[in-house]
């Protein structure tokens, strides 16, 4: 009996150590790799729910897959180099609950690519670098992406996340976008973004953008998302600050926009009930206005101006420089703008689905982009505007029947005025084109077979445009430039292309007036004949030829332009 008794004893004390072994081993425990595993996956094969897998500092040429809940922890996240061995993403998470921190992921076509659906996940502390996609999802939620670092990827977050927090981490050359993201109540805050396309990309609902510094993208911020706020962010030198697409019902509050701006590119009307208050563009307040009619903004102090669906308004006086867009119209009606300097600017004046507003004696000078650029915009009149310097001087883009006369469109880098799209039947006339490097008009169509015909002439004796590059001669005047006598018209058309041209160029440039004094140093001097004897003898069309010293305005540099000097020298303005 006591033998039977003891061998129990015994069997119970096996069977208990057995039980305790069992327990233990399904404990959350920790593997370390390599000390326990070689390789990252063959930790993770071997780990169970829960476990944390900790990795020793090196470079591991690895794809690894987590497919269970657990914490990846990597010592040092500059020396714990996880780099893609073959294709595809370095890393998949193919689980909830995994915590991954304290690593370096690079040369992937994705950094780490998560499956659809799954929820609370943490990354946390981890550098990306020269991936394709930092972090790429379809669709997960609850879940945080805080203090991360990303170098010199293609694109740094491209997902569509639900209820999630993108904290602390911070881009720099992200060639695409630093963010890109789709989904509802997710906050994006404290981030910095340094040199990429995109800053931070957000479509959805509900989404919170806040305390972000953007410097030096091209959009700082793309906006398609409703009711949705945006506050306290830092936006300095993007050529776009923040642009609105289709972004109804948000808040932009209290940013400070520098070198940048806010721009409304939203001509089917989607951005509507939107709270734009006390953001400053170079210091200076940015004066959004919707839905009014019957003012006038004429505030020496302000940054930028934007009307968005308004109607008999007037901006008049303004000195707006290198922001976005100096003055915006968006879907605004019967609005002057009068004897403004829009220099330094992406656009210095932009007309979106606007239409019947005047535009005049501005100074329009020295824009990134286009000086003036109507899209989708009819029967705009623009007269007495200085429009020099800048990328290309006018864009219009299906736009209709505008009016451009007494224009200076000259010394741009590219195109005097360009046409895009369906822009037809509208009248230039009055104007100088010249000087400017690429062409002085430029017409691409929407479709290569058709054509855009616009029109470049009054009716005679009216005039056409002054072209710095017309070559033809003044001997005739008369409707058909065939009656003895120069009228300052051209007596052959200015050729534009098949199917437009100018009947009536001018001569001269459009409100030219003669002086002794031809390079305007206000004195009549040596200077004003040594113009004279390095044009002289040419006529139009000949390299030398310079009209501003045809002082009697005969088409010829000769003698008699040297006498009207010489009776004046001396003289001081």
């Amino acid at each position: 009996m006591g033998r039977a008794f003891s061998g129990l004893m015994l069997i119970l004390l096996i069977s208990a150590s057995v039980l305790s072994f069992n327990i233990h081993s399904v404990r959350a425990g920790t593997i370390t790799v390599p000390d326990d595993y070689p390789t990252i996956q063959e930790a993770i094969n071997n780990a169970n729910g829960g476990d944390t897998v900790f990795v020793r500092n090196g470079t591991y040429l690895e794809n690894i897959t987590v497919s269970k809940p657990m914490s990846l922890i990597g010592e040092n996240n500059e020396a714990t180099i996880i780099q893609r061995d073959g294709i595809g993403a370095v890393v998949e998470f193919a689980s909830s609950g995994v915590d991954f921190r304290g690593f370096t992921i690079r040369d992937g076509e994705v950094g780490i690519t998560i499956d659809s659906y799954l929820q609370d996940l943490l990354i946390h502390n981890v550098i990306f670098i020269n991936n394709q996609y930092g972090i790429l999802t379809y669709k997960c939620s609850n879940s945080t992406v805080e203090g991360n670092i990303f170098l010199d990827n293609f694109r740094g977050v491209s997902v569509a996340f639900d209820n999630c927090a993108f904290l602390d981490n911070v881009f720099n050359n992200t060639s695409e976008g630093a963010f890109m993201i789709e989904g509802y109540s997710n906050e994006v805050a404290n981030n910095t973004i340094l040199n990429g396309e995109i800053g931070i990309g957000i479509w959805g609902l509900s989404n919170a953008v806040v305390g972000n510094n953007v410097t030096g993208s091209l959009c700082g911020m793309e906006v398609g998302s409703l009711d949705s706020s945006f506050i306290g962010n830092f936006l300095c030198n993007n050529r776009n600050g923040m642009t609105l697409e289709d972004a109804s019902n948000i808040s932009v509050l209290s940013n400070v926009f520098l070198n940048s701006g806010l721009f409304v590119n939203d001509w089917q009307g989607g951005t509507k009930g939107a709270t734009i208050l006390d953001n400053l563009v170079n210091g200076k307040p940015l004066v959004y206005v919707q839905g009014e009619s019957n003012r006038t903004i004429e505030d020496a102090g302000t940054g930028q101006v934007i009307l968005v669906d308004c109607n008999y308004m007037k901006t008049m006086n303004l000195d707006i420089r290198n922001t976005t867009v100096g003055i915006e119209l968006c879907r605004t009606m019967n609005t002057e703008i009068l004897n403004c300097n829009l220099s330094g600017n992406s656009w210095g004046i932009y007309l979106s689905s606007a239409s019947e507003n005047m535009i005049t004696m501005c100074n329009i000078a020295s824009n990134c982009y286009y000086g003036v650029h109507l899209s989708g915009s009819d029967r705009n009149m623009f007269s007495g505007n200085e429009i020099m310097r800048n990328r290309s001087g006018v864009s219009l883009r299906d736009s209709y029947e505008n009016r451009f006369s007494g224009n200076d469109i000259s010394s741009n880098e590219h195109y005097g005025i360009r046409f895009l799209g369906w822009s037809e039947n509208n009248l230039f006339y009055n104007n100088n084109i010249a000087n400017n490097s690429w062409q002085g008009v430029q017409l691409i169509p929407a479709d290569p077979q058709e054509v855009l015909e616009n029109f470049w002439n009054m009716d005679y004796p009216l005039s056409g445009n002054y072209w710095g590059d017309y070559s033809g001669l003044d001997f005739f005047n008369g409707p058909y430039q065939n009656e003895t006598g120069s009228d300052g018209i051209g007596d052959t058309a200015y050729i534009i292309d098949a199917n437009n041209m100018d009947r009536y160029p001018l001569i001269f440039p459009y409100g030219y007036v003669p002086s002794p004094d031809s390079n305007n140093d206000g004195m009549v001097d040596i200077l004003d004949l040594v113009k004279i004897a390095l044009a002289y003898g040419s006529v139009p069309g000949l390299p030398i030829w310079n009209p501003y010293i045809d002082l009697n305005q005969d088409s010829i540099i000769d003698i008699f332009d040297i006498v009207v000097v010489a009776l004046h020298f001396g003289e001081t303005s």
